[in-house]
């Protein structure tokens, strides 16, 4: 999945790193997804996130594919604070469309294509 890490590394010059690995359709019929491991911005709090991820959803759009990720906390924080900061995390992920899995990977997050 390099070429959309370069795309996105190339327009966003606040990309600390990024991890985006594509798993292709899988010969059960299971459809082909993006898995979103990191991604580390320089600045927080002023849209570079919100723009990223919104470029991500549309890649997922234009190619099919699911987009799964697992959010973590920062460290360092309480448990109160890493509490909070996982509410605005989800709720982040939620306005871009993603659902919070019901499974046995909980705290992951799934996108489904707009197809």
């Amino acid at each position: 999945m390099r070429e959309l890490e370069y795309q996105l590394k190339g327009k966003y010059n606040q990309i600390v790193d990024l991890n985006i690995c594509e798993i292709p359709k899988q010969p059960d019929g299971r459809k082909a997804h993006l898995i979103l491991y990191n991604i580390v911005i320089k600045e927080k709090n002023n849209g570079y996130g919100s723009k990223i991820l919104a470029d991500i959803v549309n890649y997922a759009n234009e190619n099919d594919l699911i987009v799964s990720l697992y959010p973590v906390s920062q460290k360092g924080r309480t448990k109160k604070q890493n509490k909070r900061n996982q509410m605005r995390i989800e709720s982040f992920y939620e306005r871009f469309g993603f659902k919070k899995e019901k499974s046995k990977y909980t705290g992951s997050f799934l996108y489904y294509p707009k197809n």
